[in-house]
């Protein structure tokens, strides 16, 4: 069945697109095009990856949901984060000492720097380092407890060639220090259900809370990216540290009230998410 029309904005505005650049790396290809709402967007073998004026929304929820529940975090991991859209959101903390960004093909991360400025502000900042390095054999060979919160936001995590199974959690678990938090971005939890519970079951084994929750994301086939918050300690919600919010500058979107209604979902999607949580 095909459908002649439709009044889908994100179709109508993917197609007016102008692109600007493409490139070929030795993992992907990785293109850069123009769209009056959008501004410009990354793709990344042709599926939309960020955008200059719509991606600052799962940037700051998926980042500040950690960074704003723990109380005291110096050094994070980021794993698949080379546009720097989440370490420049890290780096909105002035007590954070150390951000490792591991990312296997820098030219994600160069035309990041070059088409999404704002994103990719992280890579001016001295606490930023950049390792060019599969995510799995970092991981494998961090030293223990080495991060206070890991944030993985690598599409090779979503079931192509690198497999984050249940060895990599347990290294993750491994190299996060006793208080530490983990967030993991998972397959969609309405659209791929029972790949979503095989991932929150397999990151539950590693921590004392597992919990789902989504972020906003207008590329996003549901408008949304779910995800996982994973911690040896705090609780997402009841532990969250309102004063640090409030005060916190830079922020276009979140806030308590959204991270509360990030962790929120319907009954059924509960129901069907109970039983592989920790809570």
């Amino acid at each position: 069945m095909q459908i002649k029309e439709s009044n889908n904005i994100f179709s109508k505005t993917i197609e007016e697109t102008e692109a600007l650049e493409e490139q070929e790396s030795s993992y992907q290809t990785v293109g850069v095009f123009e769209n009056e709402y959008f501004g410009n967007i990354m793709t990344l073998d042709g599926i939309p990856s960020i955008s200059s004026k719509r991606s600052y929304r799962y940037f700051e929820t998926a980042a500040q949901s950690a960074l704003c529940t723990h109380p005291n975090a110096k050094n994070v991991l980021i794993i698949g984060g080379g546009n720097g859209g989440l370490a420049t959101e890290v780096l909105k903390h002035k007590e954070i000492e150390s951000v490792d960004i591991i990312e296997i093909d820098s030219q994600v991360t160069e035309l990041s720097k070059k088409y999404f400025p704002e994103i990719a502000a992280a890579f001016d900042d001295k606490r930023a380092n950049l390792v060019s390095k599969e995510g799995y054999e970092f991981a494998r060979d961090a030293a223990d407890k080495s991060y206070d919160i890991v944030l993985i936001d690598a599409l090779d995590a979503l079931g192509n060639a690198v497999s984050f199974d249940k060895v990599f959690f347990a290294h993750a678990n491994r190299i996060i220090r006793e208080d530490g938090i983990l967030i993991c971005r998972a397959e969609d939890m309405d659209m791929e259900t029972e790949a979503y519970i095989t991932r929150l079951e397999t990151v539950a084994e590693f921590f004392r809370f597992a919990l789902p929750f989504t972020a906003p994301d207008l590329l996003a086939l549901t408008g949304k990216i779910s995800l996982i918050y994973a911690s040896k300690r705090y609780h997402p919600t009841a532990d969250l540290l309102l004063q640090r919010i409030d005060m916190l500058e830079g922020l276009k979107y979140y806030n308590a009230d959204r991270h509360n209604g990030n962790f929120a979902m319907g009954t059924d999607t509960f129901q069907e998410l109970l039983g592989s949580m920790k809570i």
